[in-house]
């Protein structure tokens, strides 16, 4: 949030209230599942849960533009788009829950950035990879068929096997 040109980043019940009002319901359901899972991961790692819990809950932001707009929205706003986001416009959310929890939000601290390398796991921080473990970990996530990992439990159980293999 923005107040007279300075940056004034919301308390965690300002973002759920505005993210509740901004996304339909069952993606704001499910960003609190992530979020609550997030929180439990920070504790069992001992990382902030501050950070954690805002870049959880603030990780499908951009979801509030229908996925038919979000090109026209990323266009309008003057960000960048490669040739893949141009052919794939769902992916173009992520870059829009970039700029909305900084212009929305509030959020400019570098540790919990929502921009995460998707070619390069190892480039993730602690904090972002325990997020990402999160939004795979919590009780909503729907599996897609064909997958190798048939339950939650076994993402979760990945996202802990990988960590301690690093």
């Amino acid at each position: 949030m923005v107040v007279r040109g300075v940056v004034i980043m919301l308390d965690i019940t300002e973002m759920k209230k505005l993210l509740k009002a901004s996304l339909p319901h069952k993606r704001f359901k499910h960003s609190l599942a992530v979020y609550d899972t997030a929180l439990e991961l920070a504790v069992f790692y001992g990382l902030d849960k501050e950070k954690v819990g805002v870049g959880a809950l603030l990780h499908d932001c951009g979801r509030e533009i229908p996925t038919r707009d979000l090109l026209m929205h990323t266009i309008a706003l003057g960000l960048p788009i490669d040739d893949v986001e141009r052919n794939q416009p769902i992916l173009l959310h992520a870059k829009l829950g970039v700029y909305y929890a900084r212009e929305k939000y509030g959020v400019t601290d570098q540790e919990i950035s929502l921009e995460w390398n998707q070619d390069a796991v190892p480039s993730f921080t602690e904090d972002q990879y325990r997020a990402l473990c999160a939004k795979f970990s919590a009780e909503d996530f729907s599996i897609p068929d064909g997958d190798a990992l048939s339950s939650p439990d076994q993402y979760k159980l990945s996202c802990v096997s990988v960590q301690k293999v690093k």
